[in-house]
C-alpha cells in the first residue's frame, strides 16, 4: 500500500512539475500532539513516530528521523521502498542537505506550506537557491491521494471560567497589548494552540490529551480576530467573546483576511512555529520591515 502511495505521489509530482516532494509530520500550529487530519508523514510512509521528514524524488524515497526511532522506523518501513536516513538529533537538517545535493538546476521542491514552519522553509529555500531551484508551496497536496482523509475535530468550544483561569480575557489582553507597545508593535499573530487557549480562556477537545481549539488569533490594538470552525461555537460563547471585542472568522479564511489588512503598524510573530503559508500572508500585508521576531 505504501509503495502504491509513493508511486501515486510521483505521478502527481510529474503533473505539478516537481522534482522533489517533502512531507513533514507537523500541523499548521506546530502542535506537540498532531490531530489525525495532519498525520501526513504516517499516511505517506507508514511511520508512526513523532519526528521525521519524508522526501520523495523521482528515483528515491527516504525518511529522515533521529536515534529515538531508528529501530521502530526500520520495522515500519520494511517493504515500503522507503530508505531510512539516520539523523543524530531532531535538530539535524540532513534532509535539506540531501535535497540541495540532489535537486537538478532550476528544479522545484514541493512542500505543504501550512505544515512547515517559516524558518524551515526558508532554510530549504536558501539551501537550493545556488542551483536556481525553488520551493513551491501547495497546501494539503496529499489530499489528492487521500480520499478518506480525517476531517477537523468537531467538538464544541466552551469558556474556561475566570475562577479556574485566575485572570479574565480582558485582563490578559490588556497586559499583552502593553507588552506589544513596549516592543513597538500594534499586532501579534498567535498560531500555537496553547497560547490561544490561555489568552482567550477557551477550551475544546480538538487535540488528544490537550483541551485546545484548533484556531489562529490575530491580536490588534482594539480587538482580536479569531479563526476557527464557526460551527463549534454556541451563541452563548460567541456573545461572551464579542464582549471582549473578539470576532470569529472561518478557519480557512486566515490567510485571505490577513492579506486584506491595511496598516502600517508592526506585528510580532514567532517564525520558529509560524507556518510558511501564513508567514507569507503576514509579509504581504505588513511588509517585511514591519515584522518583529519574538514570542
Amino acid at each position: 500500500m505504501i509503495k502504491d502511495r509513493i508511486e501515486a505521489l510521483r505521478r502527481k509530482m510529474a503533473e505539478w512539475g516537481w522534482d522533489v516532494a517533502v512531507t513533514v509530520g507537523e500541523d499548521p500550529h506546530n502542535s506537540e500532539y498532531t490531530p489525525k487530519r495532519w498525520c501526513q508523514r504516517e499516511f505517506i510512509s507508514g511511520f508512526t513516530g513523532s519526528a521525521g521528514v519524508v522526501v520523495v524524488s523521482r528515483d528515491h524515497a527516504g525518511l529522515w528521523t533521529d536515534s529515538r526511532y531508528w529501530i521502530q522506523a526500520a520495522r515500519e518501513l520494511d517493504g515500503s521502498g522507503i530508505e531510512l536516513h539516520k539523523m543524530v538529533s531532531v535538530e539535524d537538517k540532513d534532509w535539506i542537505r540531501w535535497i540541495a545535493g540532489s535537486v537538478s538546476a532550476g528544479g522545484k521542491v514541493g512542500i505543504d506550506g501550512l505544515c512547515m514552519s517559516m524558518n524551515e522553509a526558508l532554510q530549504l529555500e536558501n539551501a537550493i537557491a545556488g542551483k536556481g531551484a525553488s520551493v513551491i508551496s501547495k497546501p494539503d497536496y496529499l489530499e489528492a491521494l487521500w480520499p478518506d482523509r480525517p476531517l477537523l475535530p468537531q467538538d464544541k468550544v466552551w469558556i474556561h471560567e475566570d475562577r479556574f483561569s485566575g485572570r479574565s480575557r480582558a485582563d490578559k489582553l490588556e497586559w499583552l497589548r502593553g507588552e506589544l507597545a513596549g516592543r513597538g508593535c500594534g499586532y501579534m499573530f498567535l498560531n500555537c494552540l496553547d497560547q490561544i487557549a490561555w489568552l482567550l480562556n477557551i477550551r475544546s477537545n480538538d487535540v488528544e490529551y490537550c483541551p485546545f481549539v484548533i484556531s489562529f488569533a490575530l491580536v490588534g490594538p482594539d480587538g482580536v480576530d479569531l479563526f476557527a470552525d464557526v460551527s463549534k461555537f454556541s451563541d452563548d460563547v460567541l456573545l461572551r467573546l464579542r464582549k471582549d471585542n473578539i470576532t470569529l472568522h472561518p478557519y480557512g479564511e486566515t490567510g485571505g483576511y490577513i492579506k486584506s489588512l491595511k496598516t502600517n503598524k508592526k506585528i510580532l510573530i514567532d517564525s520558529e512555529s509560524l507556518n510558511y503559508e501564513t508567514g507569507k500572508a503576514i509579509a504581504d500585508a505588513f511588509g517585511r520591515d514591519n515584522i518583529v521576531e519574538g514570542s
